[in-house]
C-alpha cells in the first residue's frame, strides 16, 4: 500500500520541485544584484581578520588544498590555497549564492629560506592583520618588526613586509615582498576584481558613483603598471 501511495504521489512533488525552481529563476535570473562597495570592503575585511592571519583552524579537502571561509549571510568568503613554500590560491566572495568578487594570488619563499618558511610566515601573518581597511586584500603598504617568537626561538634581524598595488576594489593587481636582514625572501603576485556573471549581473555602487567591473580598467591606466618593479628597494 504505502508503496503504491508513494508512487501516485510522486508526479505531485516533481510538479512542486519544477514550480519552486521556476520561481527562483523568475525571482533571480538575469535580475541585477546591486552591491555597496562600502559593504563589500568591510565583509572581505573582516573575513580576512578570522582568516589565515589570524588562526591555523582550517580545512583539509580531498584534493590536498586548505580552506578558510567566513559566512555570514547573505555573504560567504572562502579562501582556498594549495602548497606553503610556494603556494597558488583564491579567495572568493558570494552574495546570496552569486559570485560576485575574486582574487588569485601565487607565490611563495625564495630556496635558500625554505627551511625557515614556517617560521617566517610568523612574520607574514602579523604584516596581514594590518591589512589596511581601505584595500583590504593583502597587507599594508610597509611593516617591520626586528625580530620574531617561532616556538622557543627567537629569530633577530629585521623584518620588512613591503606591498604595492594599482587600482581599487573593481579591478587590481599587486605584489608583496618580505626581506630578512636586507635579503629578499619571498613574494607574491597577486590580481582579482569583480566578477560579473551575465545571467547574475552586478553593480557595484560607490560612495561617488554607480559603475560596473568594466569602469575599473581606467583606473589600470597603465597596466601592466610599470611601477611595480621586480623587487622593490
Amino acid at each position: 500500500m504505502l508503496i503504491v501511495f508513494l508512487q501516485k504521489l510522486t508526479p505531485y512533488i516533481y510538479q512542486v520541485n519544477l514550480l519552486t525552481m521556476s520561481n527562483i529563476e523568475t525571482l533571480r535570473y538575469k535580475k541585477e544584484l546591486v552591491l555597496n562597495e562600502e559593504e563589500l570592503l568591510d565583509f572581505i575585511y573582516r573575513s580576512k581578520m578570522l582568516g589565515f592571519a589570524k588562526t591555523d583552524i582550517k580545512v583539509s579537502q580531498s584534493d590536498g588544498s586548505s580552506l578558510y571561509s567566513n559566512r555570514e549571510l547573505p555573504w560567504l568568503y572562502t579562501d582556498t590555497y594549495c602548497g606553503n613554500t610556494i603556494e597558488r590560491g583564491q579567495e572568493d566572495v558570494y552574495y546570496d549564492m552569486v559570485l560576485v568578487w575574486s582574487m588569485q594570488y601565487r607565490g611563495g619563499y625564495y630556496i635558500p629560506y625554505w627551511k625557515e618558511a614556517e617560521a617566517l610566515s610568523i612574520f607574514l601573518k602579523e604584516a596581514l592583520l594590518r591589512t589596511p581597511k581601505q584595500f583590504p586584500f593583502r597587507g599594508p603598504e610597509e611593516f617591520s618588526l626586528d625580530q620574531i617568537t617561532f616556538g622557543e626561538r627567537i629569530i633577530d634581524g629585521k623584518f620588512l613586509y613591503h606591498n604595492q598595488w594599482e587600482g581599487n576594489i573593481g579591478h587590481f593587481v599587486g605584489r608583496e615582498f618580505i626581506y630578512w636582514r636586507d635579503d629578499l625572501v619571498f613574494y607574491h603576485d597577486y590580481m582579482g576584481g569583480i566578477v560579473r556573471n551575465k545571467y547574475f549581473p552586478v553593480r557595484l555602487v560607490t560612495a561617488d558613483s554607480e559603475h560596473e567591473s568594466k569602469a575599473n580598467d581606467q583606473a589600470l591606466r597603465f597596466y601592466p603598471d610599470r611601477r611595480l618593479t621586480n623587487p622593490p628597494r
